[in-house]
């Protein structure tokens, strides 16, 4: 499972679109270069960047288990789509990854917002549709001064 998680961050990083992080062969399927394509580097690059951008910010994150138990190293789809969302889209911008970086360090002191982040993943059973991590997207990044 989380093989097939990995080429829908690939797959998704290179096309800028989040609908396409899917682990699900029939969805992706058509995306998947045949023995004769060939990659430019353009691609390369922009997957390495995301990807890089992606594990520097759990790098800053103290407290990983907020994004779910892990399989062979990589977090549940539903728990990491709230982060992935942005970078994927190519939508990240520095006050953002500052604030989304800040709001998951605050979870380790804030039982009540934790609380209230968990309730959003209640709703959606698993599934990462656009519209409900988009939700979780905004209620991440919201300003709480």
């Amino acid at each position: 499972m989380s093989n097939s998680l990995i080429v829908g961050f690939i797959i998704s990083a290179c096309r800028d679109n989040f609908t396409l992080f899917d682990k699900r062969y029939d969805k992706l399927g058509s995306y998947l270069a045949s023995s004769t394509d060939k990659a430019d580097q353009d691609d390369y690059t922009k997957i390495y960047q995301k990807l890089g951008l992606l594990l520097d910010i759990l790098d800053k994150i103290s407290d990983l288990t907020i994004f779910g138990r892990k399989t062979k190293g990589i977090p549940p789809q539903t728990k990491i789509s709230p982060v992935w969302k942005k970078i994927c889209e190519g939508t990240l911008t520095e006050p953002d990854r500052g604030k989304m970086i800040q709001f998951y360090n605050s979870l380790s002191d804030d039982v009540d917002l934790k609380n209230e982040y968990l309730n959003l993943f209640k709703g959606t059973n698993g599934e990462t549709g656009t519209a409900k991590i988009q939700k979780i997207v905004d209620f991440v990044l919201a300003d709480r001064d």
